[in-house]
């Protein structure tokens, strides 16, 4: 069992030291390929102060914002944890709609939403209707029970006499 720091720190450390500049090297690589300028293209220098500190700041929220969720799907049952990790997507184009103005959604990221929005609430249905369904048997289990006991317990005891038992049984009548 990991703790989510050693998660985070792992994640991290691939991330910055393989990811990120195996992918500047093949960018890189397809700059020079295409001769086309290299400088302030991949990394860019010219930053101001302003844009680092925000910078920062949002990489702090990340951090901060991804440790909460490891911690909380490691606390949380997996299909709900499923749930609420697809549920991001809808939230994130409805964010990116309220940040930037000039890009409607299309019809087709629309139906994407649509469709996610349309599996979590079938998916928590599901979960529903079989914990109903559990819930239901395990009553008719157990009314099933408490019958039978109460049946055995109230049936009268038929005692026989000698008599009785080694005398054969009388036919039927049949007229």
């Amino acid at each position: 069992d990991a703790h989510w720091t050693q998660v985070e720190l792992i994640t991290a450390c691939v991330h910055n030291f393989l990811v990120t500049p195996v992918v500047w090297g093949l960018q890189y690589a397809f700059l020079t390929i295409r001769k086309e300028p290299t400088h302030n293209v991949i990394v860019r220098f010219d930053v101001s102060d302003e844009t680092w500190l925000w910078s920062i700041a949002i990489g702090f929220a990340a951090v901060i914002g991804l440790g909460c969720s490891t911690k909380g799907f490691q606390m949380a049952d997996a299909t709900r944890g499923a749930v609420i990790m697809y549920l991001e997507i809808p939230f994130m184009y409805l964010a990116q709609a309220l940040d930037s103005n000039d890009t409607e959604p299309s019809r087709i990221e629309l139906a994407g939403v649509g469709l996610v929005l349309t599996a979590c609430i079938c998916s928590a249905c599901e979960r529903m209707l079989r914990r109903r369904g559990r819930r239901l048997r395990a009553r008719a289990r157990r009314a099933r029970k408490h019958i039978t006991k109460h049946l055995h317990r109230n049936k009268p005891e038929v005692q026989m006499t000698e008599r009785q038992s080694d005398k054969a049984p009388e036919p039927l009548n049949e007229s």
